[in-house]
């Protein structure tokens, strides 16, 4: 592998693509979890799409993770020690899965640490292993052999890692293109297409001080104090979650085998966490996907 070969797994899974579909998957696969969270939020008729957009996804995970913040250490406390499915699969949640996903690139990687950021990389291909993510989960694994080979090799490019890793940034590529989308037709040449990224370059200070005249900028409708608020009602919410579970404890069980179910899919229910809705070891922690015969809660 040489130099060249950075760029081109960036532009594949790079670390703001790592964190979108990151936050998406986690979301999607607790979606129920979810869903009930935004109407203990924002009242009973407030309903959460199969899909939320982009910025309503990283509401939900920081509203819900600042809740945890808050009750950590009594929760823990109380259930320090408790094994029942349920409460791993929701400790697991907002204790393993939610801060990575919300840190791996506003936190870990633009803080410019390479090992902190390896390590987190580590850790989020084998959340899309356990949740079965295809393709991300190949992609990851490439880059993190990239790591290896040029750390175990002493390469020029692992050097240039550790000292400008933020450099490796794929937004500023994605923000230009999504101008340039927005400028061309379906219908544009080659040529055409190529014509208007140059002058798109070429003007974008102007463009920029158009826009800031004429177009009223956005604001986000979440203040600080709000979001604030928010968290207290996810700390409640966290609160009354942890209590149905301490007072209906070894509720969830595995159900029997389909004739076309996977070897590698054992399917569950969570009556407190997902209702009716069966799910999958996916949603369960590690130990449940990763060996043969389940852990055992009774030992």
């Amino acid at each position: 592998m040489d130099s060249v070969s950075l760029p081109a797994t960036c532009k594949n899974i790079g670390p703001l693509h790592v964190s979108l579909n990151s936050r998406e998957c986690v979301l999607k696969n607790f979606h129920a979890i979810f869903a009930e969270l935004y109407s203990f939020l924002f009242g009973t008729k407030a309903k959460l799409a199969k899909t939320p957009k982009p910025w309503r996804v990283s509401l939900l995970l920081e509203v819900a993770y600042g809740g945890w913040t808050l009750v950590r250490e009594t929760i823990l406390s109380v259930f320090c020690h408790c094994k029942d499915i349920e409460f791993l699969t929701l400790v697991n949640l907002v204790d393993n899965y939610i801060p990575l996903v919300l840190s791996i690139y506003s936190i870990v990687f633009k803080s410019n640490d390479y090992t902190l950021y390896y390590k987190s990389l580590l850790r989020c291909w084998v959340m899309f292993m356990v949740f079965g993510r295809r393709h991300y989960d190949k992609a990851l694994l490439v880059t993190l052999s990239a790591f290896m080979y040029w750390q175990g090799n002493d390469h020029p490019m692992h050097h240039t890692l550790l000292e400008a890793l933020v450099a490796f940034d794929e937004y500023p590529v994605e923000n230009f293109h999504s101008l340039l989308r927005s400028s061309t037709n379906m219908t544009d040449t080659a040529e055409q297409i190529s014509l208007k990224a140059k002058e798109i370059d070429a003007r974008k200070h102007e463009l920029h001080s158009f826009k800031s005249a004429f177009v009223p900028p956005k604001t986000f409708n979440f203040s600080r104090k709000r979001i604030n608020k928010l968290k207290l009602k996810a700390a409640k919410f966290l609160t009354q979650k942890f209590g149905v579970l301490h007072s209906n404890p070894g509720m969830a069980k595995s159900l029997p085998r389909t004739k076309r179910q996977s070897k590698s899919i054992t399917r569950y229910q969570l009556p407190n966490l997902f209702g009716d809705k069966i799910v999958t070891n996916k949603v369960l922690p590690l130990g449940f996907t990763s060996v043969k015969m389940p852990p055992n809660p009774e030992k």
